[in-house]
């Protein structure tokens, strides 16, 4: 929790050849979820990288215009 709002984290442990363990050796990929987007959208894309690779998603906290419909406005080019 970051003061009200709950962090939503997902890791993926980097696999060794074996198909166990971590890899110290390697850095861990970070990947931050986009506006609008859930953690679970980049699945596909976590699937299909190196094992071998510790891979660390989450979703940040909502901004200000998500808290607060009134203060959304689409601009052009979105879909809202």
């Amino acid at each position: 929790m970051i003061g009200d709002q709950q962090l939503r984290v997902s890791v993926r442990p980097a696999q060794n050849q074996a198909g166990a363990g971590t890899r110290p050796d390697r850095t861990p990929l970070l990947l931050i979820s986009g506006i609008g987007a859930r953690l679970e959208l980049l699945e596909p894309f976590v699937a299909h990288l190196d094992p071998a690779v510790e891979v660390i998603r989450f979703d940040p906290p909502a901004s200000a215009a998500r808290r607060c419909p009134a203060a959304r406005t689409a601009s052009p080019g979105s879909a809202g």
